[in-house]
């Protein structure tokens, strides 16, 4: 049955995707020259890794099956890069050569940056010239839909009027909590949803760890997300000061001070949350059955927003959501994966029309939609939402909710409790008001904040008290600074 199913999607996104191309014009035309289109990606668990253990495997050769089958003559030859550390590397090394040469892959489709990406700073890498500037071939695209795309994390890959990257996920921080919660303990909702210092504040004055227990500001791929301004590009300056640094860990040493907890894994495990409620006449009481504690807050990403939607209305529960805004109130959102054409790319024509397919919608949707492995029912979107938002909460649910009813069969008692919970469940985007949320600022990562996550996760499970704020404020800068100047 389950693979039965596998199939069927298969072959349904495969008549989509071949629909979709064909109706391009773009196929290689009889007579003209058979080239090939190299592909650089990840073996990430969440990305578009080409290895069976790889949840977005089958999405990703049904993009190459369904361009090659329109594209007569083209082929793309797909690498991975390595996931183990020195192999990796060192294989980043041989290619940051070639491309600073003008040579290196035809086409990227890479997760975010930093110090571990091929790219250590994705958005300084289109200032240099490396990818091929796709602002006429995206204009031109009639088909491609682009006013249901997020406009401004997509305006992340322009520079000036040149278009180098299009970014296909992006994250931001959130709050999750209870309004019961919040009014019980005489916390102001709009107050703590103006920005972090006011959330942080407001949670350190309660004394109550089990307010502050969740409240970790290390869970973030992008930890920097709570300051708006770090680098000016333009400029070639680092915007952020270590005042305003050294600000920000005294309020995070505060909420340590009173308790933080690293939790394991996700507060939001769809079975977990479910499956532990005994059924009561079809229907289950979350606070009958002792809910959460009397406090409770929990900062994670929008990328969980599906898991709490559904949570949340199975268990008809009063749970608020709202983006974690930084220390001036802006949002800022970073791109989770992207995909660009490589600057000396001899065919950036076709290597955009396999580009594209990734923001189609039946890509765009199925491909976020969240695995569901043998021994784990997370409903998290995989790293990232997608970037074409609108209609994708009941695409992205509808899917899911097919995958766990496949695959529960035969499972436990608790899991078929769960099983018919979901069932009554009908997530829709009025569920999920993030998506509606103005973006202020959208960033790629930068390298030195993995080092500030290991800090920030020092600072918080210890008592801070040995902690010199001044000089881990200091050094994040000269961080920066030093990464600024060489470019």
């Amino acid at each position: 049955m389950k693979k039965r199913s596998k199939m069927l999607v298969a072959l349904t996104l495969l008549m989509v995707l071949l629909a979709s191309i064909g109706g391009c014009g773009n196929a290689n035309k009889e007579g003209e020259e058979s080239f090939t289109l190299r592909l650089l990606t990840e073996e990430y668990p969440d990305s578009y890794g080409l290895t069976d253990t790889n949840p977005m495997s089958l999405v990703v050769r049904q993009l190459i099956d369904a361009y090659e089958a329109a594209h007569e003559g083209i082929h793309i030859e797909a690498e991975l890069l390595p996931s183990a550390p020195e192999e990796r590397e060192a294989r980043m090394e041989e290619l940051r050569t070639e491309i600073l040469s003008g040579g290196g892959p035809d086409l990227y489709l890479l997760q975010g940056s930093g110090e571990d990406a091929l790219f250590t700073d994705a958005a300084q890498a289109m200032r240099n010239g490396l990818f091929y500037d796709l602002s006429t071939l995206y204009e031109a695209d009639a088909d491609l839909g682009e006013e249901t795309l997020v406009s401004p994390v997509m305006d992340a890959g322009v520079i000036g009027d040149a278009r180098y990257i299009l970014p296909l996920r992006y994250n931001f921080p959130v709050v999750y909590t209870t309004e019961a919660a919040l009014k019980a303990a005489g916390i102001d909702m709009e107050t703590i949803s103006s920005g972090v210092n006011a959330l942080y504040d407001a949670l350190a004055a309660t004394e109550d760890p089990d307010w502050t227990r969740y409240a970790w500001p290390w869970y973030y791929s992008s930890p920097l997300c709570v300051f708006p301004d770090v680098v000016d590009y333009e400029t070639q300056t680092v915007c952020l000061t270590a005042d305003a640094v050294e600000t920000y860990l005294r309020r995070v040493q505060a909420l340590a001070n009173v308790g933080i907890t690293y939790p394991m894994s996700t507060s939001w495990d769809i079975y977990a949350s479910l499956s532990q409620y005994p059924l009561k006449g079809g229907t289950v009481s979350f606070e009958e059955n002792g809910g959460f504690s009397a406090a409770f807050l929990y900062v994670g990403g929008l990328d969980e927003a599906l898991d709490v939607a559904v949570v949340t209305e199975a268990l008809d529960m009063d749970l608020a959501m709202f983006p974690l805004r930084s220390v001036d109130g802006s949002l800022v959102a970073d791109v989770t994966d992207w995909g660009a054409v490589g600057a000396g790319c001899e065919h950036p024509e076709a290597a955009y029309d396999f580009l594209r397919l990734l923001l189609l919608e039946d890509t765009q949707w199925e491909r976020n939609r969240p695995p569901v492995p043998d021994g784990g029912f997370h409903g998290r979107v995989a790293a990232g939402w997608p970037v074409r938002a609108a209609g994708s909460v009941e695409r992205l649910w509808d899917g899911y909710r097919e995958r766990i009813f496949a695959h529960a069969a035969g499972s436990s008692t608790a899991a078929r409790w769960a099983n018919q919970i979901l069932r009554t469940v009908d997530v829709t985007e009025s569920d999920i008001p993030l998506l509606e949320e103005q973006i202020d600022v959208v960033r790629f990562g930068l390298p030195g904040e993995d080092d500030f996550r290991r800090n920030l996760m020092a600072l918080c499970l210890s008592d801070g008290t040995d902690t010199d704020l001044e000089a881990l404020s200091q050094e994040l800068v000269d961080s920066l600074r030093w990464h600024v100047m060489e470019g």
